[in-house]
């Protein structure tokens, strides 16, 4: 193997390092929304369920409105559109701070 082959080769290696480190980012940053959203959907359920009680005297029945489970893998694009879908058709405007974690 020449000097030039061995050059290429090792090219050839650090940019597959490279794209290797990249789909990971792009994996860990896929989590994290994934995350956030269920933090939001969780957030506005409850934010409903306030809402009612105080509106009608009663509790809001949503089944089990328990804390999300942040490790289980959701197809990330219904999530979002389910939380757009709750976001627009509320009465009121909610504001969240949401803390990376």
């Amino acid at each position: 193997m020449t000097w030039l082959q061995r050059g290429a080769l090792s090219t050839h290696k650090a940019q597959i390092a490279f794209l290797q480190g990249e789909r990971k980012g792009q994996e860990n940053l896929k989590k994290d929304l994934v995350r956030r959203i269920k933090m939001l959907e969780y957030a506005l359920k409850q934010e409903r369920a306030k809402y009612h009680k105080l509106k009608y005297g009663t509790e809001l029945n949503q089944g089990d409105m328990k804390p999300p489970n942040y490790d289980s893998g959701k197809n990330l694009l219904r999530m979002s559109s389910l939380l757009t879908t709750q976001l627009c058709s509320t009465n009121h405007i909610i504001f969240l701070w949401i803390f990376p974690g």
